[in-house]
C-alpha cells in the first residue's frame, strides 16, 4: 500500500484492527509518525517496505522495524539483486529488469550503502533545489512537513 493510502486508514480508523497482519508498503517516502501509527492501530501487522524501480522490478526490503531503527533506509537487496553506489548514484544489478537494458543499471536514484549493506535512500537525481547556494533535498523537506502537526 502506498503510504497516502495507510494515511488514510489511520486516519479513519476508529478502534484496532487485529485482522491485519502483513502490510506491505513503497513506492512514496515513509515517515515515523506514520509507522507508529500503524503500529498502534494494526497491533498484529508485520510492515514490510520494499524499494523498487519499473524497470528494474524489486530491489531491496526492509521490516517496519528496521526501518525504524535506520530511518531513512529502504533495506538490503533481495537475494540475486546487487546494489552499488557510485557518486552518490545507485547502481542495480539484476537479472529481474526489463527486456532491453543491460544488466547492471540506474534510475538515477540517489544513496549510500551502510556499514550493515543497507540502502539509505537519498531521493532521485534532480530532487534537490539550489537555493541560493543550499542544496535542499524534496525527499527530506517532504519528510519534514509531514512531522508537522496538522500537515
Amino acid at each position: 500500500a502506498l503510504p497516502t493510502k495507510l494515511r488514510l486508514l489511520v486516519r479513519h480508523c476508529k478502534s484496532k484492527v487485529d485482522s491485519i497482519n502483513y502490510i506491505i508498503g513503497g513506492s512514496q517516502v515513509l515517515d515515523r509518525q506514520l509507522m507508529e501509527q500503524l503500529e498502534q492501530i494494526c497491533p498484529n501487522m508485520e510492515f514490510i517496505l520494499y524499494y523498487g524501480a519499473t524497470e528494474l522490478n524489486y530491489i531491496t526490503y526492509c521490516t517496519g522495524k528496521e526501518w525504524l531503527d535506520r530511518e531513512g533506509t529502504v533495506g538490503r537487496p533481495f537475494p540475486s539483486v546487487q546494489i552499488e553506489e557510485q557518486n552518490g548514484v545507485i547502481y542495480v544489478t539484476t537479472k529481474h529488469h526489463i527486456e532491453g537494458i543491460p544488466d547492471t543499471y540506474t534510475v538515477n536514484d540517489c544513496g549510500y550503502i551502510d556499514r550493515e549493506g543497507y540502502l539509505m535512500f537519498n531521493g532521485r537525481q534532480g530532487d534537490v533545489i539550489n537555493k541560493g547556494g543550499y542544496k535542499i533535498s524534496i525527499p527530506e523537506m517532504e519528510l519534514y512537513l509531514q512531522s508537522l502537526q496538522g500537515v
